[in-house]
C-alpha cells in the first residue's frame, strides 16, 4: 500500500480556525532559546487550523502565534467571519510574514510561526523530533550505566537544543 501524500502549506494558502482556538486555555506555551549567547523567552499560542486547497482533501496544520504579535495578526493578517452553519472562524492567508519548520525536506509535519522576525529560535523549540527523543534516551542510558549525572546530561541536552538545530525557514 502506497504512503498517503501529506499536504504541505505553501505561500498564499488560505486557512481557517475556530475563533475559540485563540483562548488561552491549554494552548499557551513558553518557548525558550538562546540567541547571540543571550537567553530569550516568548509566549506563544498554538492554533490548529484547517486548510483545503483546490483539488485536495481537507487537512490540518499548526500555527504558533507569539503573544507579542497576536494583536498584529488579528488586525492585519486575519479576519473573523461566520460560517453557513453559524460557527465563528478566523481566516488567514499564508504570506511571507510567516516562517515555518518541518521534519524533513519534503515538508513532513510542517508548522507555521507568526512572530517577531528578529527572533531566531530553532525548530526543535516548537516540536520534539525523533532525533531529540533518541538522544535523550542515550543520555538517560549513560546515566543509568553510571556515567555522568542526570543533571549534567539534562544541562547538556538543554544547551545543545539552544544553539544547535535548524532555524525556522522563510517562504
Amino acid at each position: 500500500m502506497a504512503d498517503k501524500k501529506e499536504f504541505v502549506n505553501s505561500l498564499n494558502d488560505s486557512c481557517e480556525f475556530p475563533t475559540f482556538a485563540l483562548s488561552p486555555r491549554g494552548r499557551n506555551l513558553s518557548i525558550k532559546w538562546s540567541q547571540n549567547w543571550e537567553p530569550r523567552k516568548e509566549a506563544y499560542t498554538l492554533v490548529v487550523f484547517d486548510i483545503s486547497p483546490k483539488g485536495t482533501p481537507r487537512s490540518q496544520g499548526r500555527l504558533f502565534i507569539s503573544e507579542e504579535r497576536k494583536a498584529e495578526f488579528l488586525q492585519t493578517h486575519s479576519e473573523e467571519k461566520k460560517t453557513s452553519d453559524g460557527r465563528t472562524v478566523r481566516s488567514f492567508k499564508v504570506t511571507n510574514k510567516f516562517v515555518y519548520g518541518q521534519a524533513n525536506e519534503e515538508g513532513k509535519d510542517r508548522f507555521l510561526v507568526f512572530h517577531n522576525p528578529k527572533n531566531e529560535p530553532k525548530q526543535l523549540r516548537f516540536v520534539t523530533p525523533p532525533g531529540a527523543m533518541f538522544s535523550a534516551g542515550i543520555l538517560d542510558s549513560l546515566n543509568k550505566a553510571g556515567y555522568g549525572s542526570k543533571e549534567g546530561f539534562d544541562l547538556l541536552q538543554e544547551i545543545g537544543s539552544d544553539y544547535f538545530g535548524e532555524g525556522l525557514k522563510k517562504f
